[in-house]
């Protein structure tokens, strides 16, 4: 059985859960046989329904696309840290020029 690689194992945890694998779920997860199969088991993961979903799916309300890890990341993290909530990434997300472009896509 081959084992995977560290950035296979963190690119599922970032791309499911916005963050890199620790060091311990390096280990764990480096048995698992596919990137998928770490991603199947991350979507189960409390943090991905409280955390990553709610501000994906904000992406996907509020400007029409899917998240870049960057963004995820940032808005994960200063939930994460309690800098930010859901109401007040919501009215972030709302207030971006991003989202004002996409209310006026003629400048108005």
């Amino acid at each position: 059985m081959a084992i995977l690689s560290s950035q296979v194992i963190n690119d599922a945890f970032n791309v499911v859960l916005g963050r890199p694998a620790t060091p311990e779920e390096l280990i764990l997860y480096s048995m698992y046989p596919s990137f998928q199969s770490i991603t199947n088991v991350l979507y189960d993961d409390p943090a991905y329904a409280s955390q990553t979903l709610p501000i994906a799916r904000l992406y996907s309300a509020v400007l029409g696309r899917d998240p870049e890890p960057a963004g995820l990341n940032f808005y994960i993290d200063n939930i994460r840290d309690g800098t930010m909530n859901l109401h007040s990434a919501a009215v972030g997300f709302l207030n971006s020029p991003e989202a004002q472009a996409r209310q006026c896509p003629d400048h108005c």
